[in-house]
């Protein structure tokens, strides 16, 4: 019995998952759980900003919107239906980040570049706006609202390594239905956006029903990646989202390499990983060193100007040799396994006294 390509792509991502989990569910503490699944959260956004800015040609700032939305449906969800919570949340995510999404598409259709990133970055501060006035003006101004029945029917998703597997699962169905969508013919017309505007318009591709589609799909990937964050931390609040964070799903996509799927996931878990890590070699600094206290106190500060000289470097290391890290780490390794697997052959050819050749 044969196996065709895809369905030996189905069964590898099958064994490589049902591994990582069971490596993580063994050797990781509760701490470096939450930091993997917080790179997982991260990837979501992350594939959607990386197939918008690498695939399709536009640029969008209104990740912090979109995950506002996520939030505030999770926060919906919890209230109206505690039982199914999480997948009726992640729906009025959807719906919710499809018409967002394609509001910002009508705007991509006279707008480009600078022009575009301006207008998503205003409705961040519309969307944000709204859901303060909304928040403070409620009974949870102060707490924030309640996003801690995470349940999917009977079951309900508690501890983080349920999380890792609920959010594993969704991540391979993510990635693999990206892929698919862009080596079909929205992901060719897109291409064509990208390259040449005016050549795709020649060739006959719609080019106000692709950006379109653009926006609103990768809008409703990130309004539910808010959703899942939303249950995963408990609790909504217009204080958990910042501006700033448009600029880490900027830095994650730069690492990842523009357009680029997996690369945004390995990227986001290891940008989620390097962080942590950097904050607890902040808070052990000893005392006798200078500027420890100073460090410790402020440590998101501090964190985010190693990450801003880390991705700095990053791209200074990698220049001229590929996009970015990611792609040129993983060109390296392929290189080194050719030469490997050359050198294993041509060494039992010589055993045998077939020759090198």
């Amino acid at each position: 019995m044969t196996v065709s390509r895809r369905g030996l792509k189905w069964v590898l991502c099958v064994l490589g998952l049902t591994a990582v989990v069971g490596v993580c569910d063994l050797s990781l503490s509760s701490y470096w759980l939450y930091t993997v699944n917080t790179g997982l959260l991260l990837a979501f956004g992350a594939i959607a900003l990386t197939v918008l800015v690498g695939r399709v040609g536009l640029t969008s700032m209104a990740h912090v919107a979109l995950l506002a939305v996520g939030g505030a449906s999770a926060a919906v969800a919890a209230a109206l239906v505690s039982s199914w919570a999480l997948p009726f949340g992640s729906l009025i995510a959807a719906i919710a980040g499809t018409i967002a999404g394609a509001v910002a598409g009508l705007a991509a259709l006279r707008l480009s570049h600078f022009y575009l990133a301006l207008s998503s970055l205003a409705l961040s501060y519309v969307v944000l706006y709204i859901f303060q006035r909304v928040q403070f003006n409620s009974s949870h101004s102060e707490t924030g609202y309640s996003a801690s029945a995470s349940n999917i029917g009977p079951w309900a998703i508690t501890g983080e390594r349920a999380w890792l597997i609920l959010l594993a699962v969704l991540l391979v169905i993510v990635v693999v239905l990206t892929r698919n969508v862009l080596k079909g013919y929205t992901g060719r017309a897109w291409m064509g956006l990208r390259d040449r505007e005016i050549v795709a318009r020649a060739q006959g591709i719609n080019v106000a029903r692709e950006k379109i589609i653009a926006f609103a799909a990768t809008s409703a990937i990130v309004s539910v990646s808010g959703t899942l964050s939303a249950f995963h931390t408990g609790t909504v609040s217009v204080d958990q989202y910042d501006l700033s964070m448009v600029f880490q799903y900027y830095a994650i996509i730069i690492l990842g390499g523009l357009g680029s799927v997996v690369g945004a996931v390995v990227a986001s878990v290891l940008f989620s990983v390097v962080q942590a890590e950097l904050g607890n070699v902040l808070t052990s600094l000893p005392t006798s060193m200078p500027l420890s206290n100073e460090l410790s106190l402020r440590e998101g500060s501090v964190i985010d100007v190693l990450m801003g000289l880390l991705i700095v470097g990053v791209l200074l290391f990698s220049r001229g040799r590929s996009r970015s890290f990611v792609p040129w780490a993983r060109t390296k390794i392929s290189v080194v396994s050719t030469q490997r697997f050359r050198s294993y052959r041509n060494a039992g050819r010589c055993r045998r006294g077939i020759g090198s050749t």
